[in-house]
């Protein structure tokens, strides 16, 4: 018995021993055929076992196969649907001696799982099994010649369940292919590496691993508890990824098992960094620094296959959190909804965060050394730009109409640039592969309001937004001080504010705002632009500026200049100065900035007003292409009185502009009000000065062109032709000028200098060299043609504040001053209103006044009466010096005369005028100011003047000689040549040397000299026995003028015959003189005249009075009737051959010497005088020598 039972134990090992060692004595490899052909059976696909199939029993059951291949698909990507390198499933043996399957390990090695969707929808896992041999056939299998029975052991629900279990289940460096034909998309799972474990078919299961889902490598663990009643299966899931150290867990339960499984539990998102987990996504790009905050994601989510409602979210990034909620449903056509609200957001905390570079090399040696794969595999995995391209790689929809999305977002305050932008609201939809954007506004600081409206869709694959803007200010001071802006120095009611609405249409390459409506102030501004993005930068624009009042914006004069109380910070003045800051080259060349942009620009201003001027419709419409700006069409129709055009091209801005058929027209119907529109008041008679017409032609490089253009109007034609130079800041021109005027007084007519003109200057031409730059200009090397007076030298023209300024320095021939000006011989001569009456009585009878106060009553009518206007010099100040060789009014000449004059203010000062007249010398100086009423001041002095000549420049004869000279002061006030002369204030004297006098001359200021001295002459000769008594004579004296009258009390006389004195007035206003005196002859004289060598002294009378060039000059010679001269002088006339004789046969009686003679108080003193008492009927015979009385009263008058 006992060796029974050995021999049952040994046979038992035996059985034993081969039951676990035999199945490796087996040489499987000889049923790989039948395996394959039983896998292609089932599937309808081909495995493929290239290497060797083993099968264990101990230490535990095992099989192993390597190099295992299925094929794909027909018409799939790829050849395999799956590929291992080596599969190996361990089971313990002792569970499975009892009836329990415990997989102790399944490990695959190096899986590629190739999956992919069809054009027509289905995928390359649909297995083609033969339904009818799986119903009909009793399932067998066997391998090789063993048959595997199918066990008939009915087993209760749950105990299939218990039998089984997974202690470790893994996969090593997996790589999993998704492509969808459909959609064109193609995504990777790979270097997946993971572990699973199951206690039972019912759980709990257990898994973790790692893995690089497009490009983010990630971290998982999951665990599955017990499923409760086959329904519910609680779930922990936790995906880390490195990139900023990210990590989302899913806490909850899978509920309906049996029916619709659906996930219900929380959902949480934590990161340190969000710009490290966006920039992996994208290396190569920097984000901005708000991003590198610590965010987080918490939610309460229900989600089924077909629907997920995500209620409580909480979104955080930094300190700001937005809550809400979201909803997700994919049955029928999908469709999502988020809707968020904000309570504070600080922008200006965000943007003060540096900008993230980007650390593409950082990222990838860390993932690395975590996977510790090779290079070439994590550096593919990373970089999803660098992707294979498929068939369809070109095709890339922006929108997909593959879900639906609603979202709301509202914020109630974003802090921004220190204010804050106030209910932000956003929502919008996404349909149809199309955003509706229903609403986005927001109230911004400065009473503001912004909301858009619009649609996004897809145009040729590309997003794009037709909407609606709307934007209104009700503050606009407010709204630019909280966007550090400064503000346009304009008055406080103007741009308070503005409105614009419009339509915006806007792509990645394109944005363009159509129907545009601005509106602010008075004025608005309409139209459309577009802005396109293309290859080269592009601006089209069609504007339309209904009106604008600038006057209203500048103020008046004094605030024009004034800038903006609220400084700029200097912040914002060093961003401002960032953004502004050229290069090198465009810093030399500013044109350069537009090489790269296209343009097309149509704009037209109907009205603009500029100091109190309306410009008119002012249109432009140019094009820039390719670096050629091309002005078509540039045009004002009306601009401060003048209409202007121009047309041409500039070419060649990023190297050096070019110039070509620049061609500027313009009219000038108002150069007064074209200047003002500049700042320049210079007044100019519109009417008198007639249209302008400029024409001009430019061409060349811009910096320096060549420059023609001709001005044609009021009969002048003005030529000049050179060079613009802009190689300075300010610009300048050089070149020639040449003026043709027909009719001179035509052109300074309507300047306002027509006063005086009496338009005989005749023709006027001018060639010169000009310089014309910011300050003015300059005529060097002037010839010029004033009629007949040749005119050479230098004339500039500086256009400074307040006024113009000319600087000439000229040298003339002869000028004719009363043939370019109105002060005519006529007018000089012109008849006083009131003269001295034909009975007039005698100087000092029947009046209370003086002889002389009486001339002061008469009334002015000489001078004219017409305004003097010198308010032209108020238009420009000036500097002269003008050289002449003849300065001549009639026949007055100055030869050689040396003007310097300056004009400043309105004040007209000569310094110096000198020269040299009637062969003495001549010196002015003068100050003569403009306003009202016109007031000068004068200093004359003549020296050593040829009365001959100057008798003969006024009268055309020279009844005397002589040296003349005169010192005189003047001052006076008035509104015209009368009122001056009447108000003539100052002093002077005069000194008349050697006057040699052979008859009066009338018709001169000389006359009443001319006058006595020829009177005394007659008398002395006729004393004398002669016609006349020439000699020389000296006449000397000061005077004094106060409001018109010149008034002398110490006129003196010395001459041959004796010495005499005078006083009176000259009244210069009425051109009256009233001046008496006496004549004392010299005892040599008179001893002379009677031979007798006596020394008896004989005082002689005289009066001047009347007009001052034609008096009447009056002797009372009474006195030289009685006495011992008169006997003694009769005596000596009677003794006289042929004269007494003659004498005593007219009156007889002459010879009686005791004849008594009448008194002389008894004759009339005066022509025309009468005694008091009546002659008697019977009047007595008058004795002869009387009547030689008679004859000698009558020689003095």
């Amino acid at each position: 018995m006992k060796k029974l039972l050995q021999g049952i134990a040994i046979l038992l090992c035996l059985l034993i021993a081969i039951i676990l060692v035999g199945p490796s004595l087996i040489n499987w490899n000889n049923y790989k055929a039948d395996l394959i052909n039983e896998v292609e059976r089932l599937s309808g696909r081909q495995l493929d076992i290239k290497g060797d199939i083993e099968i264990s029993i101990l230490p535990a059951p095992a099989v192993i196969a390597e190099d295992v291949s299925l094929s794909n698909s027909v018409g799939a990507s790829a050849e395999n649907l799956l590929t291992l390198k080596s599969l190996e499933v361990r089971v313990a043996l002792g569970p499975l001696l009892g009836g329990k399957i415990k997989v102790q390990t399944v490990r695959l090695i190096d899986p590629v799982i190739e999956l992919q969707r069809f054009a027509d929808g289905h995928t390359n896992v649909d297995f083609f099994f033969i339904n009818n041999e799986l119903k009909d056939e009793k399932p067998e299998m066997q391998i090789g010649d063993i048959e595997l029975a199918e066990s008939t052991e009915i087993l209760k629900p749950n105990e299939s369940v218990s039998r089984f279990s997974l202690d470790n289940f893994s996969i090593q460096n997996a790589r999993l292919n998704y492509r969808d034909d459909m959609s064109g998309r193609t995504e990777t799972i790979e270097n997946f590496d993971a572990t699973f474990a199951a206690s039972s078919p019912s759980g709990p299961f257990a898994s973790s691993g790692s893995m690089v889902v497009g490009g983010f490598p990630l971290e998982y663990t999951i665990s599955v508890d017990k499923i409760i009643e086959e329904r519910t299966a609680p779930i922990s899931l936790t995906v880390s990824l490195d990139p900023g150290q990210t990590k989302t867990s899913f806490s909850g339960a899978i509920i309906g098992l049996d029916e619709v499984p659906r996930f219900e539990g929380l959902v949480k998102t934590t990161g340190k960094n969000l710009a490290e987990l966006v920039q992996f996504a994208n290396p190569k790009s920097s984000f901005p620094g708000l991003l590198g905050q610590e965010f987080s994601i918490d939610a309460r989510v229900a989600a089924s296959a077909e629907a997920a409602d995500i209620s409580e979210l909480s979104i955080s990034l930094g300190n700001a959190i937005a809550k809400g909620s979201a909803g997700l449903n994919i049955k029928g056509h999908p469709s999502a909804n988020i809707s968020l609200a904000l309570d504070s957001l600080d922008l200006d905390k965000w943007l003060a965060f540096p900008a993230m570079s980007a650390a593409v090399e950082e990222v990838l040696k860390k993932e690395k050394n975590h996977t510790g794969g090779g290079g070439t595999e994590t550096t593919t995995a990373f970089v999803m730009g660098d992707k294979v391209e498929t068939a369809n790689s070109g095709r890339h929809d922006f929108l997909s109409d593959f879900i639906d999305v609603t979202i709301n977002v509202t914020a109630k305050s974003v802090a921004f640039n220190k204010g804050l932008v106030r209910q932000v609201r956003l929502s919008a939809e996404v349909s149809g592969g199309e955003i509706t954007i229903s609403h986005a506004s927001a109230n911004l600081p400065g009473n503001a309001s912004v909301d858009l409206f619009g649609f996004v869709l897809t145009d040729k694959l590309l997003p794009r937004f037709d909407g609606k803007m709307e934007v209104s200010v009700e503050n606009l001071r407010g709204m630019m001080d909280w966007l550090d802006a400064p503000m346009p120095s304009v008055p406080a009611d103007r741009l308070l504010r503005i409105v614009l609405s419009g339509n915006v249409e806007a792509t990645q390459s394109k944005i363009s705002l159509s129907k545009l409506d601005l509106q602010f102030d008075s004025s608005r501004l309409t139209g459309k632009t577009e802005l396109s993005f293309d290859e080269r930068l592009s601006v089209d624009a069609d504007l339309t500026l209904d009106r604008l009042n600038l006057d209203s914006y500048l103020g008046d004069s004094q605030t024009k200049a004034v800038v903006n109380a609220k400084k700029v910070p200097q912040d914002v003045k060093k961003n401002l100065s960032k953004k502004i800051k050229l290069t090198e080259d465009q810093a030399s060349n500013p044109l350069a900035i537009f090489k790269n942009l296209d343009a097309n620009i149509k704009s037209k201003v109907k009205t603009l007003v500029y100091d109190g001027t309306q410009v008119k419709d002012a249109n432009l419409k140019l094009s820039l292409r390719d670096g050629t700006i091309n002005v078509h069409h540039l045009s004002v129709e009306k601009l401060a009185g003048s209409t202007f055009r121009a047309h041409g091209s500039l070419s060649d801005i990023e190297g050096i502009p070019m110039m070509k058929g620049v061609v500027l027209d313009a009219k000038f119907s108002d150069l007064s009000r074209f200047f003002r529109l500049f700042g320049k008041n210079i007044p100019i008679d519109r009417e008198e000065l007639g249209e302008i017409n400029l024409r001009g032609k430019i061409d060349g490089p811009l910096l320096k062109p060549n420059v023609a253009f001709k001005l044609k109007g009021a009969g002048a034609d003005i030529k000049a032709k050179g060079k613009f130079s802009m190689l300075s800041l300010d610009g300048s021109f050089k070149g020639d000028l040449k003026v043709v005027i027909g009719d001179l007084v035509r052109i300074l007519r309507p300047l306002g200098i027509n006063n005086h003109l009496n338009g005989k200057f005749g023709a006027f031409d001018l060639d010169s060299e000009i310089k014309i730059d910011k300050s003015g200009l300059i005529l060097s090397d002037l010839k010029a043609n004033l009629g007949s007076v040749p005119v050479v030298g230098t004339t500039k023209i500086l256009l400074v504040d307040p006024r113009t300024k000319v600087d000439a320095d000229l040298s003339t021939g002869v000028i004719a001053v009363n043939q370019h000006f109105a002060f005519s011989d006529d007018t000089l001569s012109k008849k006083p209103r009131t003269t001295f009456p034909t009975a007039r009585p005698a100087l000092g009878r029947s009046t209370k006044k003086t002889k002389l106060e009486d001339l002061t009553d008469f009334s002015p009518g000489r001078w004219p009466t017409n305004p003097v206007d010198l308010s032209f010099l108020e238009n420009f100040d000036a500097n002269i010096r003008l050289k002449s060789e003849v300065l001549a009014y009639g026949r007055y000449r100055i030869s050689n005369s040396n003007l310097q004059a300056t004009i400043a203010d309105g004040i007209l000062t000569i310094n110096e005028l000198n020269g040299e007249l009637f062969g003495g010398t001549i010196k002015v100086t003068a100050t003569a100011k403009s306003a009202s009423p016109l007031t000068f001041e004068s200093a004359v002095s003549l020296n050593a003047l040829s009365m001959e000549k100057g008798l003969l420049a006024a009268i055309g004869e020279s009844p005397a000689s002589g040296l003349a000279g005169m010192n005189v002061k003047l001052a006076a006030s008035g509104y015209t040549i009368s009122d001056l002369v009447a108000s003539l204030n100052g002093s002077g004297s005069i000194g008349l040397e050697a006057i040699n006098v052979s008859r009066m001359g009338r018709g001169t200021t000389f006359s009443p000299v001319l006058g006595l001295l020829s009177q005394l002459n007659n008398i002395g000769g006729k004393l004398s026995g002669g016609n006349s008594s020439k000699g020389f004579a000296n006449i000397t004296g000061t005077f004094d003028i106060k409001r018109g009258i010149a008034q002398s009390e110490d006129l003196q006389l010395a001459s041959t015959m004796g010495n005499g004195y005078a006083k009176g007035k000259f009244d210069l206003s009425r051109w009256l003189i009233n001046v008496a005196g006496q004549f004392e002859f010299s005892p040599n004289f008179i001893g002379k005249m009677l031979k007798t060598g006596g020394t008896i002294s004989t005082q002689l009378p005289f009066s001047i009075r009347g007009e001052l060039n034609s008096p009447s000059v009056k002797l009372d010679t009474t006195k030289l009737i009685s006495g011992e001269i008169i006997k003694k002088g009769l005596d000596s006339i009677l003794k006289k051959k042929g004269v007494g004789g003659l004498l005593k046969n007219i009156l007889p009686g002459m010879g009686v010497p005791n004849q008594k003679a009448r008194s002389p108080s008894q004759l009339p003193i005066e022509q025309g005088t009468t005694s008091s008492t009546p002659a008697p009927q019977n009047q007595q015979k008058v004795p002869p020598g009387e009547i030689l009385k008679k004859l000698i009263i009558d020689l003095g008058r």
